[in-house]
């Protein structure tokens, strides 16, 4: 562990020696086979890494993918960087010896069938791999991410641990105990188009843990959005962690999923990482102390994720923001449901005063099936262009924070699209959506669009994706609203503490 001499934040020759981590020039990779078709040979050089890498089997073969094989490590005559670990649990230790013996700085144990297994010969074996690395006289020490687990993911330096994954750069960094999910997180933004800074699944966290990570990624200029999926905390290093947290949380957005708050899920996490998961209560007091935006499951990752990448809060103007939304679509019933969703979550659905609903009425053109206050039921005016457009010149001067506008893709996707008179009809719709929710969220709005998971399917993703271009959008007006109640409640919170500064300051 790094000696911080009191100090809560690494130094900044501590962060350069950890940022350099993430910016290999060479790479080792032992125990590469083709019994496991050359994995992770393949990440490297299919994901286009351009250091140089040794791959390292005492058993051969000579060469693949024109790259010759070696031994072992100590037979490399240059310095390596980075090195990931794949050989079988018992020929860990040894390995790890060799390792350090090259001083390399950098090790990935990959390898699992340590203490997770919750055997003790197995957690015998971790405890080795521990004294090893406390006995070790490189300075700097060799550091180790794992056992069990992926290691990093980096595209700026083309580093990943899955050959398929995107290169995209971006500003989302991510630390998850579990590598399943750090590569389904991966592959998602992927799929959504959004880069990211640095990717950590770390496992077992017997030398570097998840408080290292997430103090890096709080200094890391190129991370905007730290992300996190936990397990369980060290409990010698939980002060550390929670006290890192909170600092995090003021200087950026960070979006936590706790793994094993159930019984169950707590033993499985024990046998997934050997976790401990302490108590939720106190884990949940602790977060929301810390301003942490504290998520559920896998969609509400992703939800919130979009949100924060659309609406960043330092440019947001924090005073200005409430829980109130106004919802339209163009279905009574979905108005009505929509309604119990939105409040269920915490938000608001404020009835319109007499005179916004008159406005509303003089501007829409049909008066059967409509709904002129909050929710807004639009039915025919929904494909009112210049109805649209005057409508949300009366929304932008209401004190209300967010819209939420649902797209239902079977009137979009009408079987005659001529029967409006015009056959590129839903291009013609999008635009004029898109130009006045730009106006909109010009004018400081919170606007969200739902593409509703009904029918479609294939033109839903689609659709989903060209609005997420400039909109947050959603699978339904639930996750819309709680991913902006999220997005509201960590506003707030940044709103107290400079609150509570101006006041320290006085």
């Amino acid at each position: 562990m790094y000696s911080f001499d009191g100090d809560l934040f690494l130094n900044e020759e501590e962060f350069k020696e950890f940022d350099s981590y993430f910016k290999p020039q060479s790479v080792a990779l032992i125990g590469v086979s083709k019994k496991n078709d050359y994995f992770w040979l393949q990440n490297f050089v299919l994901a286009g890494f351009l250091g140089k890498v040794f791959p390292i089997n005492p058993k051969g073969p000579n060469a693949a993918y024109g790259i010759p094989f070696y031994k072992s490590i100590l037979d490399i005559s240059e310095p390596i960087d980075y090195a990931v670990i794949t050989v079988p649990a018992p020929r860990v230790p040894q390995v790890l010896k060799e390792c350090i013996e090259k001083k390399a700085k950098l090790v990935t144990i990959f390898t699992s069938g340590f203490s997770e297994t919750g055997k003790n010969e197995c957690t015998l074996l971790e405890n080795k791999l521990i004294s090893i690395l406390n006995n070790q006289k490189n300075n700097p020490p060799l550091r180790v991410i794992g056992p069990n687990c992926m290691g990093i993911y980096c595209p700026e330096s083309k580093v990943s641990f899955r050959q398929d994954l995107s290169l995209r750069v971006g500003n989302i960094g991510f630390i998850a105990q579990s590598g399943g999910l750090a590569q389904n997180l991966a592959y998602k933004l992927k799929d959504l188009g959004i880069g990211i800074s640095k990717f950590i699944s770390y496992g077992n966290q017997i030398d570097l843990t998840c408080t290292d990570f997430l103090e890096y990624l709080t200094h890391d200029k190129k991370t905007k959005i730290i992300c996190a999926y936990i397990e369980g905390v060290r409990k010698k290093d939980s002060p550390r962690f929670f006290k890192i947290l909170r600092e995090a949380s003021l200087k950026k957005p960070v979006i936590l999923w706790k793994g094993g708050v159930t019984d169950a899920g707590a033993k499985a996490a024990f046998t997934h990482t050997g976790a401990l998961s302490g108590s939720i209560d106190i884990w949940n007091a602790a977060v929301k102390q810390a301003g942490i935006i504290k998520v559920n499951n896998f969609r509400e990752f992703v939800n919130c994720i979009i949100t924060f990448k659309h609406y960043k809060p330092s440019n947001l103007a924090l005073n200005n923001i409430n829980k109130d939304v106004v919802l339209l679509s163009i279905s009574g019933g979905s108005s009505v449901t929509n309604t119990d969703d939105v409040m269920k979550v915490g938000l608001n659905v404020p009835k319109f005063s007499p005179e916004t609903i008159k406005k509303i009425e003089d501007i829409m053109i049909y008066t059967i099936g409509v709904n002129s206050t909050n929710p807004l039921d639009l039915a025919y005016d929904f494909f009112n262009f210049s109805g649209i457009k005057n409508i949300f010149d009366v929304l932008i001067d209401l004190p209300i924070s967010s819209i939420i506008f649902e797209i239902s893709l079977q009137y979009i996707y009408f079987p005659r699209l001529d029967f409006f008179g015009v056959e590129s009809m839903k291009d013609i719709y999008y635009q004029n959506l898109f130009k006045n929710l730009s106006r909109l969220k010009k004018a400081g709005k919170l606007v969200a669009v739902a593409v509703i998971d009904v029918c479609y399917p294939h033109e839903r993703v689609d659709d989903t994706k060209l609005f997420l271009k400039k909109f947050p959008a959603y699978g339904s007006v639930e996750d819309a609203a709680r991913a902006l109640k999220y997005l509201i409640d960590y506003t707030h919170f940044l709103e107290k503490h400079q609150e509570s500064n101006k006041k320290l300051g006085d």
